[in-house]
């Protein structure tokens, strides 16, 4: 089976070369737009070739993804036809599937994915719509593969996944703050890194367990964790969250 990428970029990189790591062989097609990133896939990667064109990428493949930023959708799928190929994923966050099957027609199955940059080394969630889609098991080699039932909850995990830069910007604060406190800078990120690396492994190893449950478990009764956990509740850190989650849920449910 061959896979192609109209689209050459972070993401398609990121992809790339996480199945490169997972032991990938089946020929890869890409696109020529981002010639400079295309060709080092290429010699990376013997399994990688870079095509004329994107209708060649589209010919060529039995999986299209489609990995174009949002502003350049249109531009990039105008000339495009979709008559022979089997299945299309669109990783456009604001892509919805009946705007794709508007581009595509009638004939390929379609889905929908959100991979994060860090499925290149193997790990982290995709969020996947419909159940059964053509991209399922590709995604299951880069890390969780997260399959909804309803298009709208794509929506939702979008929005979630824009709490990335807001998690580093406490571990930012949490640095900021030691090394005033006269720690050395490269020390204070050694630590605050281990710490939430053993905190992440601790979520992920009780899967069964909620993030209340663990909030609990590492607060102890009138210790630090729980003076701080309560500060931040009282300042109203959820509310603050909830608010800012819809405004991001808005903003991709409007495309």
């Amino acid at each position: 089976m061959t896979t192609g990428f109209i689209g050459t970029g972070t993401i398609t990189a990121a992809i790339i070369r996480g199945l490169a790591a997972a032991g990938w062989t089946d020929p890869i097609v890409v696109s020529p737009r981002n010639a400079e990133l295309s060709a080092a896939l290429a010699a990376e990667h013997g399994f990688v070739e870079v095509a004329r064109d994107n209708q060649e990428v589209v010919d060529r493949s039995t999986l299209v993804f489609i990995a174009v930023r949002p502003q350049v959708f249109d531009e990039a799928m105008a000339p495009l036809s979709f008559g022979n190929a089997a299945a299309v994923a669109s990783l456009v966050p604001t892509i919805s599937l009946d705007r794709l099957r508007e581009v595509t027609g009638p004939g390929p199955a379609l889905s929908r994915a959100v991979p994060l940059p860090f499925v290149e080394q193997l790990t982290g969630p995709t969020p996947i719509y419909p159940p059964g889609a053509a991209c399922v098991p590709l995604f299951e080699k880069l890390g969780r593969a997260i399959v909804v039932e309803q298009e709208a909850q794509m929506d939702v995990l979008l929005a979630a996944s824009g709490t990335m830069g807001s998690f580093f910007l406490l571990q930012a604060a949490i640095v900021d703050w030691m090394a005033a406190q006269g720690l050395d800078p490269t020390l204070a990120r050694l630590y605050a890194g281990e710490l939430v690396s053993g905190l992440a492994l601790s979520a992920q190893i009780r899967p069964n367990q909620s993030f209340e449950t663990l909030m609990d478990e590492f607060s102890t009764r009138g210790g630090l964790n729980e003076q701080l956990r309560k500060s931040l509740e009282q300042a109203g850190l959820r509310q603050h969250v909830g608010e800012g989650l819809t405004a991001l849920l808005h903003r991709v449910q409007q495309g």
